[in-house]
């Protein structure tokens, strides 16, 4: 065996060799961290389940509703065929606002007063339950951003026309 074999040998030798060493250590290291995991999940079912019956259902009660949003948003994005069309007025012009309900008190929620002509990109459609209103509402990526840099706002369904282009 000449003198570049025996290098190269040597050479896979210690690798094979280290590869093996840091195998282990990092296996080790690995199972450590899920042992600790499993631990910390362990504490945290135990903790559940000495809840009172009032939190239980308090904390229920907020996962449920978080899951509701989660599924909301994503039907919104995927499953509205509204999204990414044009929103125009129904008539001259409409309201666009900065939330999703009317508020039309000394201080109200009007960023732009009767807007006339495109009035932006569909982003979300939002179910709005404040205050009474049964109207759909979509949130509109605004055609011309208003005075002070807003570039988002609110238009109601029975003020607009939705058009592809």
């Amino acid at each position: 065996m000449n003198k570049t074999q025996k290098i190269i040998l040597y050479t896979f030798i210690g690798l094979v060799v280290a590869g093996a060493v840091l195998g282990v250590v990092g296996g080790s290291k690995s199972k450590k961290k899920r042992e600790a995991e499993k631990a910390a999940l362990l504490k945290k079912l135990e903790d559940l389940n000495n809840l009172s019956k009032k939190e239980k259902a308090e904390l229920e009660a907020q996962s449920l509703e978080a899951i509701q949003e989660a599924v909301q948003d994503i039907n919104t994005d995927i499953g509205n065929v509204r999204v990414g069309k044009i929103a125009y007025p129904k008539g001259e012009s409409t309201n666009i606002r900065s939330q999703a309900y009317v508020n039309n008190g000394w201080i109200n929620n009007i960023i732009e007063e009767d807007a006339e002509g495109k009035l932006g990109n569909v982003l979300k459609v939002v179910n709005s339950t404040e205050y009474g209103d049964k109207n759909m509402w979509y949130q509109i990526q605004l055609a011309n951003p208003i005075i002070g840099g807003m570039t988002k706002g609110y238009v109601r369904e029975d003020v607009i026309t939705l058009k592809n282009s």
